[in-house]
């Protein structure tokens, strides 16, 4: 998953606090100005970052010496809008506790694939399954397939998918992360309704065997 942040201060205030992690983050656009980046420390290191002056600092600075901390206004343009969030995906803009959900979402549905993939992808719908190639941008479509949609017959079109998902998933996810974030954010639907389906039923479950449950006569 690539993610990119909005607020130098927050967004490494949220890795400090093990909400975000800090591989997953492949850059951060801040609204300062500071040529040197000590200044950037100054104003943070004892408002957003204190409780954690020594990881603070090795945190920051190894951003900006991957390349991963941008001050657009240092090249006279516009800092970035954060009222809708301090967090992008893609296009989608979102506050840190949607992106938390996000990425718990993501491990619950990689940690199921890596225990049974082809179960989750042949119990997916049909149309669910055309949705998410929908969502995904022409070029990744293309790449994902290694053919455009329209060349691939209707009466094999869902078989094709659920095989170049599954293999896709459990073979590239970590060597190709454009391609999975995309097809990631496209599953996202299907994913979250996978798991509070699970969720319900395990619920139900457990309630039906509980002790304390009452049983009537």
């Amino acid at each position: 998953m690539e993610i990119t942040g909005l607020s130098i201060s927050r967004c490494i205030q949220a890795i400090l606090e093990g909400k975000v992690p800090e591989g997953k983050v492949i850059k951060i656009i801040g609204g300062t100005a500071c040529g040197n980046p000590e200044e950037i420390l100054a104003l943070y290191a004892n408002d957003y970052w204190e409780r954690y002056p020594v990881l603070g600092r090795q945190l920051f600075f190894k951003l900006v010496q991957t390349g991963r901390i941008d001050q657009p206004r240092l090249r006279n343009l516009p800092p970035p809008d954060t009222s809708n969030g301090i967090w992008k995906i893609l296009d989608s803009q979102m506050h840190t506790e949607e992106l938390v959900e996000i990425l718990r979402l993501e491990a619950q549905f990689i940690r199921k694939i890596s225990e049974d993939s082809s179960s989750f992808f042949s119990e997916t719908q049909e149309e669910d399954l055309k949705k998410v190639i929908a969502n995904i941008p022409e070029d990744i479509e293309t790449h994902f397939l290694s053919l455009p949609i329209g060349k691939i017959p209707d009466q094999s079109l869902v078989y094709t998918l659920r095989q170049r998902l599954e293999f896709f998933f459990v073979n590239h996810r970590t060597d190709d992360k454009a391609t999975y974030t995309h097809l990631i954010m496209a599953f996202l639907p299907i994913i979250r309704k996978h798991f509070i389906v699970s969720t319900r039923a395990s619920n139900i479950f457990k309630a039906a065997r509980s002790p304390f449950v009452s049983q009537a006569k």
